[in-house]
C-alpha cells in the first residue's frame, strides 16, 4: 500500500488535526484522522492523545473491536484533562481505519471523513456526527438551505473528557488501485466531491493527486486547519 498525506494549519494559530499510517503487519495496515475540537481545552494535544492511543492498542490486537478501542482513549482524554485541571476538557473527533486482507473496517466518531474512490466513483465511508447533517436527514432543513446554515460546525458525537459518544462502525471490500481519503473538515469544505474524483482521475501517482489537491485548496481559501491523508491498495 502506498500513501502519502498533507497537513495545513489556519494562519496563525496551532495544528488541532493528527493523522497516520501505520504497518501493522504485511497484511495490516492502520489509517488515523483526528480533529481536536478548537473549543476546547488543547485541540492539538487531544487529537494526538487519541492517534497515539490508537496506535498502542491497535499494534497490541489488530482485531480489537472499535467499542473497545474508542473507549480506551476516552479513558485516556479523561485522565489527562484531570491533569491539566478540574476545568479543562479535551476533545477530539476521531476516524480509524484498519484495513486486513483487502477488507476495510472504519470506527468513527464526529466528523472527519473517510472517502472511498474506485476508478470515476467517490463513496463516503463515514457519517458526519453533526447538528446539521441530523437537521437535513430529518427533513427539517433541505440541501441548498444547508449551504448557509450558521451552526455548521456543532458536533453531535466527539471523543470527550467531559461527554459520551456515539460510535459509527462500517466495514467494507477493498481491491487493487482503489484510493481511500481521510479527511478533516478544514479540507472537505472548500473542495467538493466531484472535483476531488477530477483530480483523482487525471493522476496515476498518488504523490501528484495528493501535490494537486494542496494547490487546489489552498488557492481557494483555507478557514480550518486542513488535512488529507490519501492511501492506494
Amino acid at each position: 500500500m502506498q500513501n502519502v498525506g498533507f497537513t495545513i494549519p489556519k494562519k496563525d494559530l496551532d495544528n488541532g488535526d493528527r493523522f497516520l499510517v501505520e504497518e501493522i503487519s504485511p497484511a495490516t495496515y492502520l489509517l488515523v484522522i483526528a480533529d481536536g475540537v478548537g473549543s476546547s481545552s488543547q485541540p492539538g494535544y487531544a487529537a494526538e492523545l487519541a492517534v497515539n492511543k490508537t496506535i498502542s492498542e491497535v499494534k497490541n490486537n489488530p482485531d480489537i473491536s472499535f467499542s473497545t478501542l474508542f473507549n480506551s482513549i476516552k479513558e485516556v482524554l479523561v485522565f489527562e484533562s484531570n491533569k491539566i485541571s478540574s476545568v479543562s476538557t479535551l476533545q477530539t473527533t476521531l476516524t480509524v481505519c484498519i484495513l486486513k486482507n483487502n477488507y476495510a473496517r472504519v470506527g468513527h466518531v464526529g466528523d472527519t471523513r473517510l472517502y472511498h474512490l474506485r476508478s470515476s466513483g467517490l463513496v463516503t465511508r463515514t457519517e458526519d456526527q453533526t447538528e446539521l447533517k441530523k437537521l437535513v436527514d430529518e427533513g427539517v432543513i433541505s440541501p441548498i438551505r444547508a449551504k448557509n446554515y450558521p451552526r455548521k460546525n456543532v458536533l453531535l458525537s466527539v471523543l470527550a473528557s467531559n461527554r459520551d459518544f456515539e460510535l459509527y462502525e462500517n466495514g467494507f471490500d477493498v481491491q487493487e488501485k482503489d484510493r481511500l481519503m481521510l479527511i478533516s473538515d478544514g479540507f472537505y469544505k472548500v473542495i467538493s466531491k466531484k472535483t476531488i474524483i477530477q483530480i483523482s482521475t487525471k493522476h496515476f501517482s498518488i504523490n501528484n493527486l495528493a501535490d494537486e489537491l494542496q494547490e487546489y485548496v489552498v488557492e481557494k481559501g483555507i478557514n480550518d486547519d486542513c488535512t488529507c491523508l490519501v492511501a492506494e491498495i
